[in-house]
């Protein structure tokens, strides 16, 4: 168990392959209340086994934007093409606090405005706190005008 802990601890890209107890808490949120994620388009940070987005896109959603460090995108493609069916959905790196990944969302985000920004157990590590912040502000003030 501790060599399973201390691989997590050195690879960011590995917390992506766990399923959070925050996620199971969000998946029954909206499944309990389907109206908060229906026909609305939905941007997940940190996305990680893709398990909330394929729900939010199960619950029809109009778009499921979900993104995560590059490392983790080859299984969240699988994971979204295998459990959302072809769904709306679209997956993107997103490297927080990193400009040109940020970039890439805002160009996604022009043409598909998202009206909910979702994350669950997103912070493992401390040092990451920063970053998700100015990531969060930047979406929010592109999006809705207000720091």
């Amino acid at each position: 168990m501790q060599e399973e802990t201390s691989r997590i601890e050195n690879d960011p890209a590995d917390t992506g392959i766990t399923v959070w107890d925050g996620t199971m808490a969000l998946a029954r949120l909206f499944c309990s209340n389907p109206s908060i994620v229906q026909g609305k388009n939905i941007l997940e940070l940190g996305s990680g086994t893709g398990l909330l987005g394929c729900i939010c896109s199960r619950l029809d959603c109009e778009t499921m934007i979900m993104t995560d460090l590059k490392q983790v995108l080859p299984r969240l493609h699988v994971a979204s093409k295998i459990n959302c069916r072809g769904r709306n959905v679209v997956v993107k790196t997103l490297e927080w606090g990193k400009s040109t990944d940020e970039d890439h969302i805002m160009d996604t985000l022009e043409n598909i405005a998202p009206d909910v920004i979702i994350c669950s157990d997103i912070v493992y590590h401390e040092s990451a706190v920063e970053s998700i912040v100015q990531t969060l502000k930047r979406f929010h003030h592109a999006l809705w005008g207000k720091n």
